[in-house]
C-alpha cells in the first residue's frame, strides 16, 4: 500500500480520536492563553467598540477590530501545536499502538525502524522530521525578523 492509496481520517476513527486528544486541546490550551493576556486590551477594545458603534460605524467593522487584538496569537498557537504534534509518541502508543501505515506517525516510524533493525528508513525518517521542523522554525523566525508575529 502507496501513500497515494491512503484516504483522509474519518471522525471517530483511532487516528483522528488520537490526533484530536494529542493536539486540538493544546491549541486550545494555547489560545486560551492568548484570549487571557489580551483581556486588558479586549476590555479597551469592546469600550472602543461602543464609541464606534456611537459614531455609527456597522458591527462587522466593530467586530473585526475588536477580533484583532488576539490576531497574533492564533498563528502562535498552531506553532505550539505543531511542534509538539510532530513530537507525539505517547500517545499514538497509548491508546491505539502503533500499526504500519495505519497509526503510524514520524517519531514511531523512527521507533518501529530501530526496533526491526532497518537503521536506514529510521534514519530516513528522524532527518525528514528534523528537516520539517527547521524549515517550520526558519519560517518562524524570518516573519519574527521582518516586524511581523507568527
Amino acid at each position: 500500500m502507496s501513500w497515494r492509496d491512503k484516504r483522509p481520517l474519518k471522525p471517530f476513527e483511532w487516528g483522528f480520536l488520537v490526533l484530536l486528544l494529542a493536539v486540538l486541546l493544546y491549541v486550545a490550551a494555547s489560545l486560551w492563553g492568548v484570549v487571557a493576556g489580551a483581556l486588558p486590551n479586549l476590555g479597551r477594545a469592546l469600550a472602543d467598540g461602543e464609541i464606534r458603534f456611537a459614531v455609527g460605524l456597522s458591527l462587522w467593522t466593530t467586530t473585526l477590530s475588536t477580533l484583532l487584538c488576539i490576531l497574533i496569537g492564533i498563528p502562535c498557537a498552531y506553532l505550539l501545536a505543531w511542534s509538539r504534534g510532530m513530537g507525539e509518541f505517547g500517545a499514538t502508543l497509548m491508546l491505539v499502538g502503533v500499526t504500519r501505515l495505519k497509526t503510524e506517525t514520524l517519531p514511531a516510524s523512527i521507533y518501529l525502524n530501530i526496533s526491526t533493525g532497518d537503521n536506514g528508513m529510521a534514519l530516513a525518517a528522524a532527518l525528514l522530521l528534523l528537516l520539517l521542523s527547521l524549515a517550520v522554525q526558519g519560517v518562524s523566525r524570518l516573519a519574527g525578523r521582518k516586524g511581523r508575529d507568527l
